[in-house]
């Protein structure tokens, strides 16, 4: 938008001696206290608005929006209402809820309300029609973040019922304004006419298109400033609470020792260079890494490593992240995984390298089931803000942050600016949020200094040229502009390591799993390893259940789906680990394992045969990924089976649409008469772009499903184009869909241990809380009904299986009368 001049503010007076708003008299002697200390001790209203408005502004692309954010945000704290309620508050704890008075006081709603008021006082004064309604619009930027400091950002509208940021402008509340310190109020003051000088105008009016209003990418980014800045102020505002109150605890985070990504890439380094240099498989692998350290010197943007499995791809990634980081003065490096059963992995080798004498923090893991040995009161502590060089974490973890609104998740969304962010396994990025994330990430690299590699053996096709065609229109576009390849001729590589062919098995139907367990039962009576992937949890029950009269195999058969807890799921796949070194190096017959598709992503583990129900190419090529995974049986080629089960999909629709587009693909290139035969191999990179082109196309409907784009991107006049669905839009963006339960099992002697401690309703350590986890299986809530005659509840409220009857080697026993729905991972 091409606002009119507007001058100098001085010209309408607002620097002058008259244009102040009335200060009245404070009560003598009385010292307004932000909280008390855990020894009783008041800390002053005053020193925390100023710390927390220099430590929002400090981690804020818009620094003048930090510093009144900040000192905003608890001014609702000066009403003699807020006092009495935190001197009567449980240890000093502002969370205190008097039982004398229903909810809490609200302080947060009188921030908001003050902005709106004064900035519609100084925008009077000017006269200025147009520069009334661009007030109007900064006012309700910082009221969102203002008065969601504590609950969470909320919808800037909601008709007739719940919570919104207009219902807050508009509530009564007890009486603070008289009682505001002068030096608070001239800052605000003071900050208010700076954020409507010319200068500080430009980036609200680079929103605004000629109509005034705000629509599409600029509403996006608009509401992405929002987020931004609430994130910086909900962890400015906790962290100095922290100092303040909770001393202690502020020496542990200041005593953690971290180092610079310069010392990183050094240990990296000398870390590569132990790596073994003889073999064709250290030679690629060793390329692939040079590749990336050379990329790591370009400018920032979308990368794209596409390295089939076996390449080396998780350091060589860590080394261009660092490279980067050090060229661009970045911050971080997160890293992202699509489930929490390999990010262990991940995280494991980057400690070894740059955690390796345990007396630094230098990898932060964050995922929901961490390990209790491996969670410490620093990693807890940087979890909170990601305020570490190297973040794992997951997708759930990373793309729920983005959008959003309660405070915890949010705060860390500040720290994902100014990062390289590592997309591992990026196909697995649900095609129902696809345009939102797209977007989200193309947000963080065009105004928030961050870079984004997209890392897979299998690249969807994500680049915009190719699945938005002739719909490249920015407010319309789905796919990424400008990605850069790091690997210069990736054709080449997948041929030098092929280690493994795509065999078919045709049949006139569909195969039963006791027809599968026949072909899995030739080879593993040859002493072969041999890993079965199928779609479904039924599945994997039925086919190991069929394997299991074949009483030879006892000791070498083995399970693994989510029915199982995840600490049963690692002590499988480390006896698997174990079986599979110690059968090759005597020769004698390897393991067999059936499990579903948790093992395709990543899970380093090594099988002669692989078979396959059919599904999308991805996760073929992913299955395959566990066939010869290092090459043991070159010169020979391992073989990956695929079929068409006998398998009920309900309405699975990832899965169907991904099966057909894989079958269709399969069928088009085998009889394309002008392909290669390179060229038609399943696992090559035709096949896997054909794949993608095919899936997004169907699906291309899909890939906004949840409205979350629509509704972020919606046209509204400039003075309401605060009005965003913050509060619904969290709700409704879910990388995992239906709400699940945790059932304590009674795996291993730690799983009875816990689930005793927790019916004899004990109160639990943290660390204790971390084994519940681990000895946890997630159940759906739809299901939970189905499971009512052998779960029991605690006093606590924790969901229990007691008898060990339930819990077996397939992990939870199942009813059989419930839906498909719930037996897929």
């Amino acid at each position: 938008m091409e606002r009119r001049e507007i001058g100098d503010l001085a010209r309408f007076g607002f620097w002058s001696a008259d244009f102040r708003f009335p200060i009245l008299e404070l009560e003598e002697n009385l010292m307004f206290c932000a909280r008390y200390d855990i020894n009783g001790l008041g800390k002053p209203l005053e020193d925390h608005l100023i710390s927390a408005s220099e430590l929002t502004s400090s981690n804020s692309i818009l620094k003048l929006y930090g510093k009144i954010i900040g000192l905003l945000h608890d001014i609702g704290k000066y009403s003699q209402a807020f006092q009495d309620y935190l001197k009567n508050a449980q240890n000093g704890d502002e969370e205190y809820e008097d039982q004398d008075i229903r909810g809490k006081v609200d302080h947060s709603s009188a921030g908001a309300q003050f902005i709106v008021k004064t900035m519609r006082e100084i925008s009077a004064q000017t006269g200025d029609a147009e520069l009334a309604r661009l007030a109007e619009l900064i006012a309700r930027i910082v009221g969102h973040c203002v008065a969601g400091h504590h609950s969470g950002l909320l919808n800037g509208l909601t008709p007739e019922y719940g919570p919104s940021l207009e219902k807050r402008l508009t509530k009564p509340l007890e009486p603070y304004a008289k009682n505001i310190a002068p030096e608070i109020r001239n800052k605000i003051e003071l900050l208010a006419g700076a954020l409507l000088e010319d200068d500080n105008l430009q980036s609200i009016c680079s929103w605004i298109d000629e109509d005034a209003n705000v629509s599409g990418r600029d509403a996006f980014s608009l509401q992405f400033a929002v987020r931004m800045l609430f994130s910086a102020l909900v962890d400015a505002d906790r962290l100095h609470s922290e100092k303040t109150g909770n001393p202690d605890q502020w020496a542990e985070r200041q005593a953690i020792r971290t180092e610079s990504p310069l010392t990183l890439l050094k240990k990296l380094e000398d870390h590569l260079e132990t790596l073994g240099k003889e073999g064709s498989m250290n030679q690629i692998r060793r390329q692939v890494s040079k590749q990336c350290r050379d990329a790591g010197t370009q400018d920032r943007g979308f990368f794209q490593l596409t390295v089939p499995t076996g390449g080396g791809k998780t350091l060589a990634s860590l080394r261009f992240a660092l490279h980067h980081a050090i060229k661009h003065k970045l911050n971080r490096i997160i890293y992202v995984i699509p489930y929490t059963s390999i990010i262990d992995q991940n995280a494991e080798v980057f400690r070894g390298v740059m955690d390796a004498d345990g007396k630094t923090n230098n990898v932060l893991e964050h995922h929901s089931n961490l390990e209790p040995k491996r969670e410490t009161q620093e990693s807890r502590l940087l979890a909170e803000n990601w305020n570490a060089p190297i973040v794992v974490t997951t997708s759930v973890q990373f793309f729920e942050s983005l959008f959003t609104n309660r405070p915890s998740p949010c705060r860390r969304l500040h720290s994902v600016s100014n990062s390289v962010v590592i997309l591992d396994e990026v196909q697995t990025v649900p095609v129902r949020y696809l345009q939102a994330i797209t977007w989200a990430l193309e947000e963080l690299v065009e105004n928030y200094r961050c870079t984004v590699m997209l890392c897979t053996a299998t690249q969807p096709v994500l680049d915009s040229r190719k699945i938005d065609g002739d719909n490249t229109k920015d407010n319309h576009r789905i796919g990424l502009q400008n990605i850069h390849p790091i690997i210069d001729k990736p054709a080449k590589l997948f041929k030098s390591l092929k280690r493994v062919k795509i065999l078919e098995i045709e049949s006139e139907n569909p195969l039963s799993m006791p027809e599968i367990a026949e072909r899995i039962i030739e080879h593993a009576d040859k002493g072969k390893s041999v890993l079965s992937i199928v779609n479904t949890k039924r599945n994997a029950s039925a086919l190991f259940s069929e394997l299991t009269r074949e009483e030879r195999f006892a000791g070498r058969l083995f399970h693994l789906s989510t029915t199982m807890c995840p600490q049963h799921r690692k002590d499988v796949i480390e006896i698997i680990k174990r079986l599979s070194l110690y059968s090759r190096n005597i020769n004698a017959h390897g393991p067999i394992v059936i499990s579903t598709q948790l093992v395709e992503a990543g899970i380093d583990l090594d099988f002669d045969i692989v078979f396959r129900s059919m599904a999308g190419v991805d996760s073929i090529a992913q299955a395959a990924g566990r066939c010869n995974r290092e090459g043991v049986l070159l010169p020979q080629l391992g073989k990956t089976y695929i079929y068409e089960a006998n398998e009920y999909l309900g309405s699975l629709i990832d899965i169907i649409e991904a099966k057909h587009a894989g079958m269709n693909t399969l069928s088009a290139i085998e009889n394309n008469p002008n392909l290669s035969n390179e060229e038609k191999d399943p696992l090559g990179l035709k096949a896997v772009q054909e794949y993608f082109e095919r899936l997004y196309w169907s699906r291309r409907d899909e890939m906004d499903k949840e409205s979350i784009i629509a509704r972020l991107t919606a046209s509204r006049k400039l003075e309401h184009a605060t009005d965003i669905p913050f509060a619904d839009i969290g709700n409704d963006f879910r990388i995992i869909k239906e709400d699940t339960m945790s059932v304590v099992v009674p795996y291993g002697i730690q799983g009875k241990l816990v689930i005793n401690e927790l019916k004899q309703g004990r109160t639990l350590e943290f660390n204790m809380i971390r084994t519940v986890q681990q000895h946890s299986v997630q159940v759906y809530q739809s299901a939970l009904p189905y499971y009512k005659s052998i779960i029991e509840e605690t006093p606590a409220g924790w969901l229990v299986v007691d008898s060990s009857v339930h819990y077996g080697k397939i992990g939870l026993r199942r009813p059989d009368n419930i839906k498909v729905e719930d037996y897929i991972l």
